[in-house]
């Protein structure tokens, strides 16, 4: 007979044997009960527990039978059935209508099945797999990025919703990554050495996006397509291409115009503006103006994210924006300057130490306006360019070489100074040699 929040009457009969299980009840989950008992039972959603108690009981009662049910097996055992998860409480009433038992119940999801998938795939793991509640935690070290990838896939298979995983777990290898962006001016003539067969360079102002291992490109896809097309190609080699840009320079075929450094997190946004800041008058309801500041130039955002052996996955979002000149907004007699944006965002997965190349970023009106916005000139990356006469010709391209790398950091003791083993005692003179070479007085 089943019972679930109504009162259930029993007929006292004596019992000093053991009662058997119930049916499909867990066989390690008799839970056996004294007199009066307090206390909490965890069960797991699915299964059910024998309770059996040293007296008979004439009532059982539960609170939730949306959470547990109850089945009585005789006067001395009954049988919790766990229907869903959450608490509820079971009490059991005996002879006199004296209160025997007072059971809180939790019931809670099985990670087993989950744990079960993670040791298939990393039999040597430490990432626990632990309910709170109705959350499924993650918790330990993955050895990879890899690991915590399926563990995380492994949790929410034990879980009807993905928001239901509280992911806890941690690398035990580096997921920082630095960004090396190169700024060049690059010789029209010379770009096909950076392996990167372009066509698109020679349409001036067509979005370019290529990956470079030195001096070829696999799998390129034509770029004579319409306006705004981004394309790029895989790399299967890690070709030294500071040697390449090196050459160049000797050769006056490039001029670097800037290398910033970009470190971030996995899975965190970094980003870059060579460029500036035009103000924009604002009409206020009462009459007033105020400015605000709106960006223009060249602009990336990066967003790296460390995949499987050692991967790296990078979203990239170039844009540029230029003052279009001659053709302002005038609103209640303010004029505000109008803007020619063109942005695109592509995805592209390499190695540590390979490089990827963007080109076709500007257009080469933008150095038409060089005398006509004081301060243009004197732009970072963008100012160097647009003065070169070999940009005016159109004999040259921008050009955005990015290298990720994974970087992990450094403790404070490894960190020294070339002149921190130097001591006060060191001896001088003309022919003392010290730690750091000869010491001069």
């Amino acid at each position: 007979m089943c019972l679930a929040a109504l009162v259930l009457s029993v007929a006292l009969v004596p019992c000093t044997g053991v009662a058997q299980d119930a049916p499909n009840a867990d066989a390690r989950s008799k839970v056996d009960l004294g007199t009066r008992v307090d206390r909490s039972v965890q069960l797991t959603l699915g299964k059910g527990r024998a309770f059996r108690f040293e007296e008979p009981v004439d009532t059982a009662l539960v609170g939730d039978p949306k959470i547990a049910d109850v089945h009585v097996i005789s006067p001395r055992l009954i049988y919790v059935f766990a229907n869903g998860v959450g608490s509820t409480n079971l009490v059991a009433i005996g002879a006199g209508d004296r209160q025997i038992a007072a059971i809180d119940l939790r019931v809670t999801r099985d990670p087993g099945s989950a744990e079960s998938t993670l040791q298939t795939l990393h039999p040597n793991s430490a990432v626990t797999l632990a309910f709170a509640g109705d959350r499924l935690v993650v918790r330990g070290e993955a050895q990879d990025v890899g690991g915590a990838m399926d563990a995380a896939i492994a949790a929410r298979s034990g879980v009807p919703d993905d928001k239901d995983v509280v992911d806890r777990a941690t690398i035990d290898k580096a997921t920082q990554i630095n960004l090396r962006v190169r700024f060049a001016e690059v010789s029209r003539t010379s770009i096909r050495n950076l392996g990167v067969n372009w066509q698109a360079l020679l349409r001036p102002g067509a979005f370019t996006l290529g990956l470079t291992s030195g001096s070829f490109l696999q799998g390129g896809v034509d770029t004579s397509s319409t306006f705004g097309t981004i394309t790029g190609g895989l790399v299967t080699s890690r070709a030294n291409v500071d040697v390449l840009l090196d050459a160049l320079q000797r050769e006056q075929a490039l001029t670097m115009l800037a290398e910033p450094n970009l470190t971030t997190v996995s899975g965190q946004t970094a980003s870059f503006l060579a460029g500036g800041e035009v103000p924009i008058p604002v009409p206020q309801s009462d009459r007033t103006i105020t400015l605000d500041y709106k960006q223009f130039g060249v602009s990336l955002a990066f967003t790296p994210t460390v995949l499987e052996h050692d991967r790296i996955g990078i979203r990239v979002k170039p844009e540029v924006s230029t003052i279009v000149q001659n053709s302002p907004i005038v609103l209640n007699g303010v004029s505000a300057p109008t803007f020619s944006v063109r942005r695109a965002e592509t995805t592209v997965e390499l190695a540590s130490g390979d490089t990827f190349a963007i080109a076709g970023l500007l257009q080469h009106n933008i150095s038409d306006d060089l005398d006509k916005l004081p301060g243009l000139g004197a732009l970072p990356v963008l100012g160097p360019l647009f003065r070169s006469s070999k940009y005016e010709r159109d004999e040259s391209e921008l050009v955005i070489l990015i290298t990720p790398y994974l970087v992990k950091p450094s403790p404070d003791r490894s960190l020294t100074a070339p002149t921190d083993r130097i001591g006060a005692d060191t001896a001088s003179g003309p022919a003392a040699i010290g730690l750091a070479g000869f010491i001069i007085d």
